[in-house]
Parts: C-alpha cells; structure tokens; sequence
C-alpha cells in the first residue's frame, strides 16, 4: 500500500481514526500488540451496545492478524461485564447474569487463527466492588509460538505468577479536569513490552486511551504506533507524548 510506513523510525505517533483500518502499517511488520478495548464501541455512545461493540472487535482483530508478524505476540486485556437487558438486541438477561467479554474475544482470536500461549489474572484491587468487577482477564495470543518464553528470553519472576496485583494508576486527570477511567495499569504494560519484545521492535497499540502503552514503550525503546477514535483525548495525548506524536 502506498500510505504503509517501511521504517519503524517513522511511527511513533496516535493515528485519530479507527484501528479497524490500520492501512499505515505493512503486513507482519509488528511484534507485539497490546489491546485493553473500550466499553462503549463509539465514544459518543450513550450505553453499552454488546452486538456493536463485538462487531468492530472482529473487525479491529482482523487487522490486528494482518499487520502482527508470525513469532509476534496479541496481549488482550478485558474486564467483564455485569449484563443488563440494556445491552443487548435480542434477548434480556436475568439479574445476575455476567457476560464473559474475554471469552467473547478469545472466540473471535481463535476463529481467525490465535493461539492462546497463556492468561494471567490482573487484580486491580483487594476491596469489593458490588457494581463492577475488580480485576481483568490478560490473555496472550501468537501466530506461530507456542509459549511466552524461549531459550534466549526466560520469563522475569514479576512475569511469573498467575495472579498480577498491581492496584492504583488506572485513573487519568485530563485536561478539563474530568477523570479518565479504566487505564491499563502502566507496570502491567511494561511487563508485557519487556518480555514480549526487544529494542527496536514495533508495539502496536489499538485502543490508545491516555497513552500508558505508548508511554512505556518509549521508556523502552520501542517503536510504537497507536489508534484512538476520541478527539477529547487528543490534548492529554499531546501532553504526555508530545504534539510531533500527536496529530
């Protein structure tokens, strides 16, 4: 494609406009995406709209499969949700019920292609939360790879446990003075970025949010590229990334 970027020199920037057309990016060119999606499928939606919001996953994945190279690795982080009649088209669940989002992705990952090469547990907190869940599903997925170690790589011991307690630093004050929700907490991203990468590498980041991914991908000296659909966050991106990144 004529837009693609060859050189990893060349990213380092928030694209505004959906990763569901990620035509910036060469085919196999990334070693490691990492995906924490939103709860809406548009940030002007005013609820949860589960059959969209599973519509523009697919379609973002897709994508995600083209660009990610045969030995790269897909981190999914997902939070799921507490199901209400609301979100849903065509049939009305009972109280209680809980959609198990991460499976709904796992099944999208799999039906493409993805093998699942492991899944860790992100605790966010040990207090109890009777409206949402306090922790979040991390699942990693490759094209080619059977495992998340290797003979030259060995997992770190922080890498190691099943269970990630890393509370704190998932809310972000923007500009306007509103908080930002439900950020990825910015160890969680430099765990994965180390493990799952080298130097140089290019990290995908389809969900952008506040740029925490990013940000630790920097710090890393890693070449990164991310997509975001919200214009509000685009100051905040600036800020943190700087206005040559953010366009």
């Amino acid at each position: 494609m004529s837009k693609q970027l060859s050189s990893h020199r060349k990213f380092n920037r928030i694209f505004f406009h959906s990763a569901e057309h990620m035509e910036e990016i060469a085919n196999a060119s990334v070693q490691l995406a990492i995906s924490f999606p939103p709860f809406l499928h548009d940030p002007v939606a005013h609820r949860l709209d589960k059959q969209a919001l599973l519509s523009m996953l697919q379609r973002v994945h897709e994508e995600v499969f083209r660009v990610l190279s045969p030995n790269g690795f897909l981190v999914s982080i997902n939070t799921d949700v507490r199901d209400r009649s609301a979100y849903n088209r065509t049939h009305s669940p009972q109280s209680g019920d809980v959609w198990w989002k991460h499976q709904s992705i796992r099944e999208i990952c799999e039906k493409m292609g993805l093998r699942c090469v492991g899944t860790k547990i992100w605790v966010r907190t040990l207090k109890q939360n009777l409206y949402r869940f306090t922790y979040s599903h991390i699942v990693f997925y490759t094209k080619e790879r059977r495992y998340l170690a290797s003979r030259r790589k060995k997992l770190p011991p922080d890498f190691r446990p099943d269970v990630w307690l890393l509370e704190g630093q998932t809310t972000y004050r923007l500009p306007n003075g509103k908080l930002f929700r439900d950020c990825l907490h910015p160890m969680l991203a430099e765990r994965c970025i180390h493990q799952l990468s080298d130097p140089g590498d290019l990290v995908l980041v389809p969900f952008a949010g506040v740029g925490t991914v990013p940000d630790a991908a920097r710090r890393l000296d890693r070449a990164w590229v991310g997509y975001e659909t919200s214009d509000q966050l685009k100051s905040t991106l600036q800020a943190r990334l700087g206005r040559r990144a953010v366009r």
